[in-house]
């Protein structure tokens, strides 16, 4: 038994195989631009899918089972809101994907299934809570057997809790949003430079522009409140931050870390870790290899 794992982002398709055992077999990434091609024809959207999908089954040899990590939510297969890849909203993803490969094919969101790969790839204790931190945010909630849903499959949609100590409109309508100040984005707005990319506003921190420092301090105090509240409501063993911005976790730590434990109680202290995450940017693809050997 051999499972393929697919995380599609809007820039690049992270894939990798495990074998019946586990074991990483194969990985890569394709740039399949998948986002900016579905917003010049967002009716092609469906079809960009399948195309990337193929090469990704192309690079590895002959796989049993297919997993899909798409961001944004997904009922039972079908794709109800996709951020990052227009045109997908309705797409019956599951189904759509098994008669293009001839495979079984299990689709999912994709800070769920990273939150899966994190626990298992990481070897963190479970209950595990993972937050993406890229151009949005996204969490998902391990529970030692499953990722989490809810009951609709968009549980843990803590980007848009109204958390952030501004009026930033978001890009879901509402303002104040977590995301608009804690993501890779929000970071870049609170530098006030939007040419640049959170990767540079970490570089200009490093140069010692103290501008740069308090944009990644303001992130980081948010993230910080945002643990503290899931560890009150969720109590995980560790609550993991991955994704592209955490490559400045040298800069969110401490912010972070003071917020987390002044929003918890004395008496919890240290039950709940915060770290960030091992896997790195394949978390996503091993969290669907996972889901797709079941």
């Amino acid at each position: 038994m051999r499972a393929l794992g697919i995380d599609l982002g809007g820039t690049n398709l992270r894939y990798l195989c495990l074998d019946h055992t586990r074991r990483i077999v194969a990985r890569g990434t394709i740039p399949a631009r998948l986002g900016a091609r579905a917003r010049e024809d967002p009716q092609a959207a469906p079809s960009l899918v399948v195309e990337a999908v193929r090469a990704a089954l192309r690079a590895v040899d002959s796989v049993d089972a297919l997993g899909v990590a798409i961001a944004g939510f997904v009922r039972e297969g079908v794709v109800v809101a996709s951020p990052n890849i227009p045109g997908l909203v309705g797409w019956d993803a599951a189904r759509a994907l098994e008669e293009a490969t001839g495979i079984p094919v299990r689709v999912h969101n994709d800070a769920s299934l990273a939150a899966l790969g994190e626990a298992v790839g990481g070897g963190w204790d479970a209950p595990l809570v993972h937050l993406t931190l890229g151009t949005g945010i996204g969490a998902g909630f391990y529970d030692g057997q499953r990722p989490w849903l809810g009951a609709h499959g968009t549980a843990m949609e803590i980007g848009h809790w109204k958390l952030a100590r501004t009026r930033r409109r978001c890009g879901c309508g509402g303002r104040g949003c977590l995301e608009t100040v804690a993501s890779a984005t929000g970071v870049v707005r609170s530098y006030g430079r939007p040419r640049l990319d959170a990767a540079a506003v970490a570089r200009l921190a490093d140069a010692g522009d103290a501008k740069a420092v308090r944009a990644f301090a303001q992130a980081g105090e948010a993230l910080g409140r945002a643990a503290a509240m899931l560890a009150l409501a969720l109590d995980p063993a560790v609550i993991t931050f991955g994704g592209g911005m955490s490559a400045a976790w040298r800069w969110l730590r401490a912010p972070l870390e003071d917020a987390f434990r002044a929003g918890v109680p004395d008496a919890l202290h240290g039950q709940t870790r915060v770290a960030r995450a091992r896997t790195g940017a394949e978390a996503g693809a091993l969290g669907a290899a996972l889901f797709a050997l079941g």
